[in-house]
């Protein structure tokens, strides 16, 4: 079901904290938005990027982090839906990164499972892939 009007604007809260922390490159900012549960998983873009707990996702972000010199987001679309205590979103993104000197554009699609604990919400996982370029190759 769509979340109401004060649900997503707490998950769109948390959202735009975790876009600006990770743009920062602001692990402890990143990591205050995850559930510390040992069960808590970000999946990534690359093959071996599953990470489960919060020292796997540090290990993760600070790969992220070394690859390239600076990074962003732009939400294009977004929806946010919800039942009781948990939220769920899913969306296309721009993630624009400057790599050795260039600047690259990806579109992605982001998924996110939310859970409200007290006041807060975490994010319990995140899942980010890139469309398969064969489906842009007529583009190319």
């Amino acid at each position: 079901m769509k979340a109401d009007d004060v649900t997503k604007k707490e998950v769109m809260a948390v959202l735009s904290k975790f876009i600006e922390a990770y743009s920062k490159r602001d692990l402890e900012g990143v990591i205050s938005l995850i559930a510390p549960d040992p069960d808590a998983c970000l999946i990534d873009i690359e093959p071996d990027e599953k990470r489960v707990g919060l020292d796997a996702i540090k290990m993760q972000l600070t790969r992220d982090w070394s690859q390239y010199e600076a990074s962003s987001y732009e939400i294009n679309w977004i929806s946010i839906s919800a039942a009781g205590v948990v939220a769920w979103m899913a969306s296309e993104v721009l993630f624009k990164v400057k790599a050795k000197g260039n600047s690259l554009i990806f579109p992605c699609c982001a998924t996110a499972i939310f859970e409200k604990r007290g006041d807060r919400w975490f994010i319990m996982q995140g899942h980010f892939s890139v469309p398969d370029v064969k489906q842009y190759s007529s583009l190319i």
